[in-house]
């Protein structure tokens, strides 16, 4: 699959062999300097790849090379990024959207070849996490501790405000929240000093890099609300609202809408109407139905991906 918007933002599903890397693509006869290729997600778009319920990203931006979440096994993940040819070892950081397992349960294969890196999250990533059910209590939170990870020579850089990975390229921190955009997930709680709480989910966050034509957004998933990260992103990087500083080049990521009611779901096709991002690509978490309500409500603009999938801007 591969399909190139009028806007020359492309994304890319290339198996690849030895004979065929397409992968560094030109637009306009200017080469490509971010590329985000999927290296885990709940579904592939090629068959071969590896699927699990989890997400990780490959980041390549401006000769920066970052991993955002890292799956839930870290097997799914290192196995796509032989396929691929991705090194992961050559990843100058971790960044972490929050603090579940299907998005950090990869650290403790990776711990061993990536020892030296540093992990950007936010101190709430640590926190016990878990997920009620009529069974009891399920534990959704990261299999190692700081110190753990500490000692394999991953280090955590923790920060509940934004913290620039490399030039270029945030992560939010802790963002504000239009209760109209936020998922309610009552059956999602974290330990506090007041005992089991419904979880804030303070540690959700998003990345934001800096693209020739405007803003691009990773979430992971979005339970702060994907249209809240989105303004949150065009705020840390516009702080002037500046005119033509905060365009939208492109979201992707998941974005919770998997058993979101239809109010929530109606909202955030509203929230994106008034955002116009060139390219939405929603993936993981943001579930069959309302992947489908935001394919009809914006088929110009939004284009699901997958496992193998390749986003060029």
């Amino acid at each position: 699959m591969k399909f190139l918007l009028d806007t020359c933002l492309a994304a890319t599903s290339p198996p690849l062999d030895d004979e065929d890397d397409d992968r560094t693509t030109t637009i306009k006869d200017h080469p490509v300097p971010t590329r985000i290729t999927v290296l885990v997600d709940d579904r592939a778009v090629f068959p071969g790849l590896a699927v699990e319920h989890g997400l990780a990203l490959w980041v390549e931006h401006e000769g920066h090379k970052l991993l955002f979440d890292t799956g839930a096994s870290g097997h799914a993940l290192l196995a796509n990024a032989a396929a691929l040819r991705i090194r992961v070892e050559e990843a100058e950081a971790i960044c972490l959207s929050h603090g579940h397992f299907d998005h950090t349960g990869g650290l403790g294969v990776l711990a061993p070849r990536m020892g030296g890196v540093d992990v950007y999250a936010h101190p709430d990533a640590f926190v016990a996490k878990y997920a009620k059910s009529p069974s009891g209590w399920h534990a959704r939170g990261m299999a190692l501790s700081q110190s753990q990870l500490e000692a394999a020579g991953i280090f955590a850089r923790l920060s509940r405000d934004a913290q620039e990975v490399v030039p270029g390229v945030f992560l939010t921190g802790e963002v504000p929240r239009d209760p109209r955009f936020v998922p309610s997930t009552p059956h999602l709680c974290a330990d506090s000093p007041m005992g089991r709480i419904i979880d804030p989910f303070h540690d959700d966050q998003a990345l934001v890099l800096r693209a020739r034509d405007g803003l691009a957004v990773v979430c992971g998933c979005a339970h702060s609300g994907v249209i809240n990260l989105c303004r949150a992103a065009q705020k840390l990087m516009n702080p002037r609202h500046l005119v033509g500083q905060s365009r939208l080049r492109a979201v992707l990521g998941g974005f919770h809408l998997g058993d979101a009611s239809p109010q929530l779901v109606a909202a955030t096709i509203e929230g994106f109407r008034e955002l116009l991002p060139t390219a939405i690509h929603p993936l993981h978490c943001t579930g069959e139905a309302a992947t489908r309500a935001l394919v009809l409500a914006l088929p110009d603009r939004c284009h699901p991906i997958g496992t193998g999938s390749v986003v060029e801007f």
